[in-house]
């Protein structure tokens, strides 16, 4: 059995399945609060998983404890997790509990735990190739942490974006500076079997204006203090993490 690309001289042998070639997810949590790791090939599924030397797709797992969701979220209808409403809060792990009296919540965005991409954040596969994203997965993710997947073109970029709605507290100037209303900070590590990069960006999209803040390898942790409120002037507030040609 061949393939071939669009545009292609010539068919190529389909090559055997190797670990690569699939990845592992949550299944959703049930009203018992358990899930399963289940394995999926990665579409279009190219590879042959039934010669020698091929592998197979693994058995789903036993049933296992749902991870927690992150602070500020709770299980909703005991599968996915949703923000707590106005005036509530949790660690995760518990529903959402309504604050006492004279207190108010942390607003913020904590993502600790990835059973599944959350509420806001999107990813995508962006290139000039035609035919270069070869997987609608992208992003997975993956408990403790989220990673990108193999299987796209040389000149690939997989983007990861969160929309964040504005911050709460307004534009000051502090002895005639621009004082701190927000903080952004992440770890991430590249583990990459060629030449990759990482860039953080963000985006204020109503001026059309993308601003590259970093360009890091290999492993790090950032912080970044923030400065301007995008919902007061634009509206929205975008965080882009782009990878090219990157295992993790």
């Amino acid at each position: 059995m061949s393939i071939t690309a669009k545009g292609s001289a010539k068919c190529l042998e389909r090559p055997p399945c190797k670990k690569q070639d699939y990845y592992e997810i949550h299944a959703p949590c049930d009203e018992m609060k358990l899930t399963q790791l289940i394995n999926k090939w990665v579409e279009p599924k190219i590879c042959r998983d039934n010669v020698p030397g091929a592998v197979s797709l693994p058995t789903s797992s036993d049933r296992i404890p749902c991870p927690p969701c992150n602070p500020g979220m709770e299980y909703s209808n005991q599968s996915m997790c949703a923000f707590c409403e106005k005036d509530h809060y949790s660690d995760g792990s518990e529903p959402c509990r309504k604050c006492p009296p004279s207190t108010a919540p942390n607003y913020g965005l904590f993502f600790k735990w990835w059973p599944e991409i959350p509420p806001g954040m999107y990813s995508r596969c962006m290139t000039l190739e035609e035919g270069g994203c070869m997987s609608n997965v992208v992003w997975q993710p993956s408990g403790d942490h989220i990673h990108t997947t193999s299987g796209q073109s040389l000149d690939a970029y997989l983007i990861l974006s969160l929309d964040v709605p504005g911050f709460r507290t307004k534009e000051r100037v502090i002895n005639g500076q621009s004082a701190e209303i927000g903080t952004i900070s992440f770890t991430f590590e590249l583990q990459c079997s060629q030449t990759c990069v990482f860039a953080f960006m963000m985006v204020w999209e109503c001026e059309d204006l993308s601003i590259l803040l970093k360009i890091l390898q290999p492993s790090t942790h950032l912080k970044m203090k923030l400065k301007q409120n995008a919902t007061r002037k634009i509206g929205k507030f975008v965080l882009k993490s782009l990878l090219k040609r990157v295992l993790l």
